[in-house]
C-alpha cells in the first residue's frame, strides 16, 4: 500500500499496527510485563515528543510502536487470562460435580450427546476451583430424554475432566485453539445417569437469550423442511453448523463453496435490505428506519453467536447506512479496518481464526480486484454488445473469481485443498444462497402469522436447496474438482500475495519493479538461511499419536521413508485415514519405501488400508509367524489388492531401507518354543546410524525380553527405544530396561485407556535408569531426530 493510501484511512493504519503486534507476541512469546512496560514507554515517549512539538515524523512513530505493543499486550493478556481459566486433570481420573445453565441446544452425533453449559458452582475432592467456566459435556450414548433439553435449562453433571484438547500431531486441526476462541475452558466425559436437566429458575442474559431464540427459531426450519434441508438452512441463517449433514459439508469444502455455510455478508447483506424494507413500509422516517436497521443487525448478530464473518458484516453494513443517513460517502477500506479492529481488541486470538481470515481476505480480494476489472467488462459488453443477463453474469463470475484469489493461501493451509471447480460452482450457489437466506428469512417471519403460509414458502427454499446440492454434488464429483495438497504455509501465501499485488500494479512498472526486488531480497536471505542451518543427516523418528495404539514413522538419512505400524482401525473408523495420511502428506511424503507391520493386532495394523488407500507403498512387511487371524488375513488382502510385495522376516534378517542406515531384524526367533501369544510374534528391530541407535520392539513381552537379553547382550543398549507393548506390566522387565539403558523411551498409549497403560512399575523402572520417558497420551506425537552423534527431541508445537 502506498503512502497516501495509508495517510488518507487512519483507521487502517491503527489496525494494520495493532494486528502487527498480536503476531509479534505470537512469534515471540513475551511476557505481559516486557509488552506492556513496552508500551508503557512508548506511549510517555509519544506524549514527551507531542508535548515539545517534535518533527511528526518522529512524533508519528512513537504513536505507531504504542499501538504495536497495545497489539502485543492485548494478546499475551488475553492467552494468560485464558491459561488461568483453562480446566485440566490434577490425575487421570479427576471427577468433577458441577452445576450451570444450559448455553445451547443439545447435540446428539456418533452415540453421544454435547452439552455446552455455564457453571456456577464446581465441586472437586482434589482441589479448589473456581465456579464460573464454560464446559463441554460428552455425555455416553445418546440420551433419551436429550431432545427436550432446552437452553437456559439448570443441570447437574457429574464426570471425568478430560485434558483440554491440543493438536496431537504436526498440522493436526486444533480442536483446543476453536474450544478457546468459543470461550470453553474445560471438556468433562460423563454418563447419561450422572446428567440431571432441570427447567430453569429464572434470570435472562444475552447468551441465554440468544441460544433460546436459536433453538426455536431452528424448530421451526425442523418443523417445515427434511433433515438435511434444514440442518443446511440452520447453519446459513442461524449460525447453527451442528446439523449439517457430513458428506453435504465435504461437498461444499470440494467445491470451494464452502463459504456459503458461514454466515457472512452475504446472508447479512440480504438481511439488511430485507429490514431496511420492512422498517420503510411500515412509515417510519428514514432516519428512524436507519437505526432500527442497525439495530436489528446487532440483534441478529448476538442471535447467531457473533462469528467474525456476521460482526464484520455488519459493522460495515452499519458503517454504510449511517454515511447515507449523515449523507457522507464511506470508504470500504476504513469500514474493514474498523470491523477488524472491533474484533481485534474484543479478543486478539481472532487473528488466527480461519473465519475472521477467509472473511476479510474474501472482501478485500473483491474491492481489490473488481474495480481493476471492471473497464475491461464494460468495454467487452461495449464491443461484443453483450445482451442484458450476459453482462451480470461475466460480472458475479470476477467476483466469485476475485474471492477465491483472495482466499486461496488460507483454504490451502486450513483444508489442505484447492478448488478447481470453485469459480463455475460458485456462479451457482451464491445466488442460490442469495435466494435460500430470503426464503429462509420470510418462512421464519411467516411462521409466527401463519403456518400455512411458511410452509408455502418452505416448499419452495426446500426445492432450491435440493438443486443447491444436486449442482454441488455434480461439482463435488468432477474429476479433480480439487486438488490435495499439504505443507502451504505462511511463505506460500507471501509469494502469492505478492504476485496478485504485482499483477494489480501493472500500470505501475516502479511499484512493480520494488515489489520483485523486495522478493529476490527475501528469498535470497531465506535460501541461505536454510544452507547455514541446513539439518546434519540423521534418522528423524516420529512416534504418531494414534490413540491406543502404535504408529511410528522413519525418515532415513538418504531420505527415505518407512512406517512401522499403522495405528488402530475399527468399523467407520480407520487411524490411517484420519491421522496418518495426512501426515504424511503434510511432511511432503507420498511414497513409503516399506510399510512394517510388528504383528497382527488391530491396534498396530488397523489404519493400514487408510495409508494405503492413499500413499503409494513400496513393500509390506510382517513378521514371519503373522498367523491365521481375521486381522492377519486382511493384511494379506490389503496387500494383494493394491498389488504391493508382502514378505515375513525374522530374526537374523536385515532389511534394506537405506545404504546409509543399518536395520537388523533381532525377533522373532525361528525357535519359538515356549513362547505364546501374538504379542510374541512382534518383530524387533534396531536401527543403527553412526554411533546412536533406536530400538523397535512391538509387543514384545517379558518371555522375549529374556531371549533377547541373553542372546544379545549389550547389542541392544540403544539411545531410543519405543517402550514393549505400550508400557504394559507384562513387559520392560528390569533385566531389559537395564541393559538396553536407552536415554529416551517413547510409550505410544491412548489417555486414561482401560488398560491401565502405561504401568507405574514400569514408568519407575526407566525412571531409574535416567530414561527421559515420552508418551503420547500426555504430549501428543513425539518426534526425535538421531544424528550420527546426538540425539535431539523436536518441540514441533
Amino acid at each position: 500500500m502506498s503512502g497516501s493510501f495509508l495517510a488518507r484511512r487512519p483507521a487502517v493504519r491503527f489496525v494494520l499496527l495493532f494486528a502487527a503486534g498480536v503476531f509479534a507476541a505470537h512469534l515471540s512469546g513475551l511476557p505481559l510485563a516486557v509488552c506492556l512496560s513496552l508500551s508503557v514507554i512508548f506511549l510517555l515517549a509519544s506524549v514527551v515528543l507531542v508535548v515539545r512539538d517534535s518533527r511528526p515524523a518522529v512524533s508519528d512513530g512513537a504513536l505507531a510502536a504504542v499501538v504495536f505493543f497495545v497489539g502485543m499486550t492485548a494478546l499475551t493478556w488475553s492467552r494468560m487470562h485464558q491459561a488461568h481459566e483453562e480446566l485440566s486433570p490434577a490425575t487421570e481420573s479427576e471427577s468433577l460435580e458441577f452445576r450451570g445453565v444450559l448455553m445451547d441446544r443439545a447435540v446428539a452425533r456418533n452415540g453421544r450427546t454435547r452439552l455446552l453449559i455455564e457453571t456456577s458452582e464446581i465441586r472437586t475432592s482434589a482441589r479448589k476451583l473456581a465456579g464460573h467456566h464454560n464446559i463441554l459435556v460428552f455425555v455416553k450414548d445418546k440420551h433419551e430424554k436429550a431432545a427436550a433439553w432446552k437452553p437456559g435449562e439448570t443441570a447437574t453433571v457429574r464426570g471425568l475432566l478430560q485434558p483440554f484438547p491440543f493438536a496431537r500431531n504436526p498440522g493436526d486441526f486444533d480442536y483446543g485453539a476453536y474450544l478457546r476462541l468459543q470461550g470453553v475452558s474445560g471438556v468433562v466425559q460423563s454418563a447419561d445417569s450422572l446428567v440431571q436437566v432441570v427447567p430453569a429458575a429464572g434470570g435472562w442474559n444475552a447468551p441465554h437469550w440468544a441460544a433460546t431464540a436459536r433453538a426455536s427459531l431452528g424448530a421451526v426450519l425442523d418443523a417445515h423442511h427434511d433433515p438435511a434441508v434444514a440442518g443446511f438452512l440452520k447453519a446459513i441463517l442461524l449460525g447453527d453448523r451442528s446439523d449439517i449433514d457430513p458428506e453435504v459439508k465435504e461437498a461444499f469444502v470440494t467445491t470451494g463453496t464452502v463459504h456459503v455455510l458461514a454466515l457472512s455478508g452475504l446472508h447479512v447483506g440480504v438481511l439488511a435490505v430485507i429490514f431496511y424494507v420492512f422498517f420503510g413500509l411500515l412509515g417510519f422516517p428514514r432516519r428512524a428506519v436507519v437505526l432500527l436497521t442497525i439495530g436489528a443487525l446487532v440483534g441478529y448478530m448476538m442471535l447467531t453467536g457473533s462469528s467474525p464473518s456476521v460482526v464484520r458484516a455488519t459493522v460495515m453494513a452499519g458503517v454504510i447506512l449511517l454515511g447515507q443517513l449523515l449523507e457522507r460517502r464511506t470508504d470500504i477500506y476504513q469500514s474493514l479496518a474498523l470491523a477488524a479492529l472491533i474484533i481485534l481488541m474484543v479478543d486478539p486470538r481472532q487473528l488466527f481464526n480461519a473465519g475472521f481470515q477467509l472473511s476479510f481476505a474474501a472482501v478485500l480480494a473483491i474491492v481489490t480486484i473488481y474495480p481493476r476489472v471492471q473497464p475491461f467488462l464494460l468495454k467487452l459488453s461495449e464491443r461484443s454488445r453483450m445482451a442484458g443477463w450476459g453482462m451480470p453474469v461475466l460480472q458475479l463470475f470476477v467476483v466469485s473469481l476475485a474471492a477465491q484469489i483472495g482466499t486461496l493461501p488460507i483454504t490451502a493451509a486450513f483444508f489442505e485443498r484447492i478448488s478447481v471447480v470453485g469459480i463455475l460452482a460458485n456462479l451457482v450457489a451464491v445466488p442460490v444462497a442469495g435466494l435460500n437466506v430470503t426464503l429462509g428469512i420470510v418462512t421464519l417471519a411467516a411462521s409466527f402469522v401463519s403456518g400455512w403460509v411458511a410452509s408455502v414458502f418452505a416448499a419452495t427454499n426446500g426445492m432450491l436447496v435440493h438443486v443447491l446440492f444436486q449442482v454441488v454434488g455434480f461439482s463435488a464429483a468432477m474429476p479433480l474438482a480439487s486438488v490435495r495438497v499439504a505443507g502451504l504455509g505462511a511463505t506460500f501465501a507471501l509469494l502469492f500475495y505478492s504476485a496478485v499485488i504485482m499483477v494489480m500494479s501493472y500500470a505501475r512498472p516502479a511499484l512493480v519493479r520494488k515489489w520483485l526486488l523486495l522478493m529476490a531480497g527475501a528469498g535470497s536471505i531465506a535460501f541461505v538461511s536454510a544452507s547455514i542451518v541446513r539439518a546434519a543427516p540423521g534418522i528423524t523418528l516420529t512416534a504418531i499419536d494414534v490413540g491406543q495404539g502404535d504408529a511410528i514413522l522413519v525418515e532415513t538419512p538418504g531420505s527415505r521413508a518407512m512406517l512401522v505400524d499403522a495405528g488402530p482401525g475399527f468399523q467407520s473408523y480407520s487411524a490411517g485415514t484420519r491421522i496418518i495420511a495426512p501426515l504424511l502428506r503434510r511432511r511432503g511424503i507420498h511414497r513409503l519405501d516399506a510399510v512394517v507391520l510388528t504383528h497382527a493386532h488391530s491396534d498396530h495394523v488397523g489404519g493400514l488400508a487408510g495409508v494405503l488407500d492413499d500413499i503409494a507403498v513400496g513393500r509390506i512387511v510382517e513378521t514371519a509367524f503373522a498367523g491365521s487371524s481375521s486381522v492377519a488375513r486382511a493384511v494379506v488382502g490389503e496387500a494383494r489388492d493394491h498389488g504391493i510385495p508382502l514378505d515375513g522376516e525374522e530374526a537374523g534378517a536385515s532389511l534394506a531401507i537405506d545404504t546409509l542406515m543399518r536395520c537388523y531384524v533381532l525377533a522373532p526367533s525361528p525357535n519359538r518354543r515356549g513362547i505364546r501369544g501374538t504379542n510374541n510374534t512382534s518383530l524387533v528391530m534396531k536401527l543403527v546410524f553412526g554411533a546412536r541407535s533406536i530400538l523397535l520392539t512391538g509387543d514384545i513381552e517379558e518371555d522375549v525380553e529374556d531371549r533377547l537379553v541373553r542372546r544379545y547382550g549389550d547389542f541392544l543398549r540403544c539411545d531410543v527405544l519405543k517402550v514393549p507393548h505400550h508400557g504394559s506390566i507384562t513387559s520392560s522387565s528390569r533385566e531389559f530396561v537395564e541393559e538396553v539403558h536407552p536415554s529416551v523411551a517413547l510409550i505410544s498409549v491412548g489417555w486414561n485407556n482401560t488398560f491401565g497403560h502405561p504401568s507405574a512399575v514400569v514408568l519407575g523402572r526407566y525412571r531409574s535408569e535416567g530414561t527421559r520417558v515420552l508418551r503420547t497420551d500426555l504430549t501428543g506425537a513425539a518426534i526425535i531426530r538421531v544424528t550420527g552423534k546426538d540425539v535431539s527431541v523436536e518441540q514441533w508445537r
